[in-house]
């Protein structure tokens, strides 16, 4: 579910180096609280950063997108503030991410988690007089996932372990209406990449590749919901 997009900047001619801001997460379970994003822009170009936000409607059947324009603000559920802003060298900045109220209550309810791509998209920034330095290159942005869950969780999932072209894999299906965390850990075994783990949205199913051949008792899972409040321990 995480994306990263680049955005290319077609007026440079020639092979040049790459150049990236840095974005402190990838993931965010909104708790209720102030909710944000730092960027940090690593590299000695300013950037003019704007704030994209892409609602993503997620069900078993796959996932519909809506981008959030002018002509539908009247069904925003949330907004970035700032949402467009310049990074100079070496600078960080917050860019929030606020809930926007709605007329009545009910109109608020979420019978399942509220999914977002929030894009980060970077531009060279230019001040009026100044020229646009010769090795900009190619510019990376983040599409950082955003979490709205459901009122009422319902904490529901099976798992099983599986062998997919000569591949042990732990097949997880989210049967409730809230992101999970799935973590496997094969330490138990020796080895140092022991572990992995995933996030599987309500209502889909996931594949996650064992780090290692599978031996009955020896792969120990953890699953948590998206805020943490609900975490079980299992051994197969």
């Amino acid at each position: 579910m995480f994306r990263v997009f680049v955005l290319l900047l077609l007026a440079v001619l020639g092979s040049s180096p790459a150049r990236a801001m840095i974005i402190d997460k990838m993931l965010l379970v909104s708790k209720g609280g102030t909710d944000y994003y730092q960027l940090t822009n690593n590299t000695q170009i300013p950037m003019f950063i704007t704030a994209q936000v892409v609602e993503q409607d997620v069900s078993a059947a796959g996932i519909k997108e809506t981008p959030y324009t002018a002509a539908n603000v009247a069904q925003w559920k949330i907004n970035v503030n700032p949402a467009k802003f310049v990074l100079m060298p070496n600078e960080s900045k917050i860019a929030y991410v606020n809930v926007n109220k709605c007329a009545n209550d009910q109109a608020c309810k979420r019978a399942k988690d509220a999914v977002f791509a929030v894009n980060f998209v970077p531009q060279p920034y230019v001040p009026e007089g100044s020229e646009m330095q010769s090795n900009v290159g190619i510019m990376f942005g983040f599409a950082p996932t955003y979490v709205l869950p459901a009122d009422q969780q319902n904490i529901k999932y099976t798992f099983d372990v599986v062998t997919a072209k000569d591949k042990d894999q732990l097949k997880v299906t989210n049967t409730g209406n809230t992101l999970i965390t799935v973590m496997v850990d094969q330490c138990s075994q020796g080895g140092t990449q022991c572990k992995a783990h995933r996030q599987v949205y309500n209502g889909r199913t996931a594949a996650i590749d064992l780090p290692q051949r599978y031996k009955k008792g020896s792969l120990k899972i953890k699953v948590l919901n998206g805020d943490e409040q609900y975490h079980k321990d299992y051994v197969r």
